[in-house]
């Protein structure tokens, strides 16, 4: 039951099935609405049009489109080679030099045989968006006739006719030929439900999302995901809010008759309340920020920071005739002072920077600050030659100030 409802708020219902397809190098839409009803798929109504516009005109735009593309630019193989774990592979075959960045492609199984679409990235994107433009949810789209995929376990034909290609499956003749839907009129029967050959692929295009089994393998998921979940949230938006705004509204007015007869003493109360508020959290804010500083003062001038003159001391002791140092800084800022911002340091930490005109005497120098018995770690944050003769450089000193 809960499957069904989680079905029912990310799908609806009912579901169109379109196939854009070329006849005579005109394009022409074939739409087919199916509606799910007690387990069970009914055909609600086909149409067929060769004008955007009449499409349009038809479309209830709250129900998405599962769109088929199987017009002049699309190229498709049906090959004898298997599907492996690298489909990518697969198509690289049989389209060899194909650009994956500039190509979609779609692979499914058709029986024994594999078949592959592909068309340009580029064209199917501007196709995409010229259904978003028209306010148009497109929920998943396929390449040429893939979807048949689904059909063929339950149809016993060798061939299948559509609305423009008759496609064989058998073993020692297949391939794919032009056939004029127009002119063939065929009915296939599928789990008891007789299917028109001209609305087969969006037949199957539906099926595949009300079964949520894709037999398809592409390289547009991500888009395909995209897709679906931009309508699934739109869906989902459409469904509550009026529910939502109706609760609300009716709580509000629910509110209003109840505390009406008091709401000049409620409103004063409130003032009151929220002056009083006011002024606390100003106080607690204010004497947060005066423990804040105090803590900051204690730490810089405590009984440990005394030990400042030792290790300033014991540095100055080891500085070989060849380093000038320029600067000694303890306890430095962590980060630079900000107005309102509180101030951080490194605690346990001293910064010296200077210049060497010797790199052993240097090296030397910093062993020998390592063996001091209060310092941890010496790391050098900067070292470089400013000319021949000396070069600049920047230790940090961690302390075991315990």
């Amino acid at each position: 039951m809960l499957k069904k409802l989680i079905s029912y708020f990310d799908l609806g219902s009912s579901l169109y099935g379109l196939e854009i397809f070329s006849e005579q190098k005109e394009a022409l839409f074939h739409l087919i609405l199916l509606r799910k009803s007690k387990g069970e798929l009914v055909i609600v109504d086909e149409w067929r049009f060769s004008e955007w516009i009449k499409l349009l005109e038809v479309l209830d735009k709250k129900i998405p489109i599962c769109l088929t593309i199987n017009s002049n630019g699309i190229l498709e193989k049906l090959t004898q080679k298997k599907i492996q774990n690298d489909v990518r592979e697969l198509v690289d075959q049989e389209f060899p030099g194909l650009d994956f960045n500039r190509f979609f492609y779609n692979v499914s199984e058709f029986k024994n045989l594999s078949y592959i679409a592909i068309a340009e990235r580029k064209w199917v994107l501007e196709l995409l968006e010229k259904f978003k433009i028209a306010g148009v949810s497109v929920l998943c789209f396929h390449l040429g006739s893939s979807v048949l995929s689904v059909l063929l376990p339950h149809l016993k034909e060798e061939s299948i006719i559509t609305n423009i290609k008759e496609i064989s499956f058998s073993e020692g003749e297949y391939g794919i030929k032009a056939s004029s839907g127009r002119k063939t009129e065929m009915q296939y029967l599928i789990n008891g439900l007789n299917i028109s050959n001209k609305s087969l692929i969006g037949f199957g295009n539906v099926l595949q999302q009300f079964l949520s089994v894709s037999k398809v393998h592409t390289n547009y998921e991500e888009k395909e995901s995209f897709l679906k979940k931009e309508f699934q949230f739109l869906r989902r938006f459409q469904m509550l809010i009026w529910p939502v705004i109706g609760f609300f509204l009716i709580l509000l007015l629910g509110n209003f008759l109840v505390f009406n007869q008091y709401y000049e003493k409620k409103h004063n109360l409130e003032l009151e309340l929220n002056s009083n508020s006011f002024k606390k959290e100003k106080l607690l804010e204010l004497k947060e920020s005066v423990t804040t500083k105090e803590k900051h003062v204690d730490a810089i001038f405590s009984s440990k920071n005394s030990m400042s003159t030792l290790y300033l001391d014991d540095i100055g002791k080891t500085v070989p005739t060849t380093i000038i140092l320029k600067s000694i800084t303890y306890q430095p800022l962590a980060k630079p002072l900000q107005q309102g911002k509180s101030i951080e340091q490194e605690f346990n930490t001293i910064v010296i920077s200077g210049e060497t005109i010797n790199d052993d005497d240097f090296s030397n120098w910093i062993t020998t600050l390592e063996r001091l018995t209060w310092v941890v770690q010496v790391k050098t944050l900067g070292f470089g030659h400013e000319n021949a003769k000396s070069a600049f450089f920047e230790l940090k000193v961690s302390i075991d100030d315990e």
